[in-house]
């Protein structure tokens, strides 16, 4: 056997090395991916609720503006009928 040529065995050794270093980088790549895909549904998820409870609070606040401007308008009504009624105080 050639002294400057690796064996058989050392070229197996040498690849099956390289081959699990390989796989390792890989398996380590894929536990980060799939804790980034974990992170983004989690964030996702919270952007989600939080949209919801915005709309939520938007909703009683337009049905309260709703309401606000019911009143107003029936005083403004009453303000405009006494002023026909009876005139205007100027």
């Amino acid at each position: 056997m050639d002294e400057k040529k690796p064996s058989s065995i050392r070229a197996l050794t040498d690849l099956l090395a390289e081959m699990t270093e390989r796989v390792v980088k890989l398996e380590m790549e894929a536990e980060e991916a799939k804790a980034d895909a974990l992170n983004w549904f989690q964030n996702w998820k919270a952007s989600e609720a939080r949209a919801e409870d915005f709309d939520a609070k938007l909703a009683k606040e337009l049905e309260e503006h709703a309401k606000t401007k019911k009143i107003l308008q029936g005083l403004l009504d009453d303000i405009k009928e006494g002023e026909l009624m009876y005139g205007t105080n100027e």
